[in-house]
């Protein structure tokens, strides 16, 4: 992906949790998650690939009791591709 098109995903996404910006110190911190339960390290990310990661684990996984975590990935055949249009027009009717 190009830098500007990056530069003008982040913005739309970042309006759509409500920041001013997009950058990784702007807002969109979290803590990290395995499957033991909440680790103590606070990361943070770009509102684009956040978005794109959220849209993932949403849309594109599906309870899977022989997983290890109790989740898994939906099969080939029923991925959604996290294409921008995809990931936005989803977005939008989320409350995030």
């Amino acid at each position: 992906m190009k830098r500007r098109q990056f530069k003008k995903l982040c913005k739309k996404a970042a309006q759509l949790f409500s920041l001013k910006r997009c950058g990784v110190d702007d807002g969109i911190w979290y803590v990290n998650w395995h499957c033991g339960g909440f680790e103590d390290e606070w990361d943070s990310e770009d509102a684009w690939p956040y978005l794109v990661n959220i849209f993932h684990s949403e849309v594109n996984t599906m309870i899977g009791y022989n997983s290890e975590c109790g989740i898994s990935w939906k099969p080939d055949n029923l991925f959604t591709k996290a294409t921008p249009k995809n990931v936005l027009a989803w977005a939008r009717t989320q409350e995030l």
